[in-house]
């Protein structure tokens, strides 16, 4: 899966967001889990929380809850993250998060390895510059 660190959400930039994950503090990029209070998590982190050999990893480390033995997926946050305003990391063009993973896959200003990588060639560089290379 494409993994896009945008922290810069336009103008949601310099704040804090509702969104956030409680573990890392950054807008989750994938699934959304929640403790039964509603604090939000990326799925990643929450796993990770919960496989750490910390005395309460069986807890919500805001407000110490147990955490369900499977987890409750915030569908509501998810779908609400996809809505908010961002931008390509490659290209800076502005669209809804909901539209970057498509997007990665096909933008012009993204970085590709040479199609001869295989054959030992190191280069790397903007698909529009793939063609003159080759």
């Amino acid at each position: 899966p494409v993994r896009i660190y945008i922290h810069t959400h336009m103008a949601h930039a310099a704040e804090e967001s509702p969104f956030d994950c409680n573990i890392c503090l950054c807008i989750p990029e994938a699934q959304v889990h929640q403790c039964v209070q509603g604090h939000l998590f990326c799925a990643d982190c929450l796993r990770a929380h919960q496989a750490s050999d910390q005395e309460r990893a069986n807890a919500c480390p805001v407000c110490r809850t147990t955490l369900p033995a499977e987890p409750i997926r915030s569908r509501i946050a998810e779908s609400s993250i996809g809505e908010l305003p961002s931008a390509c990391p490659h290209c800076n063009t502005g669209m809804l998060r909901k539209q970057i993973a498509d997007h990665v896959m096909v933008c012009e200003a993204r970085t590709m390895p040479c199609s001869a990588a295989s054959a030992g060639c190191a280069w790397q560089g903007r698909v529009g510059d793939q063609h003159a290379h080759e």
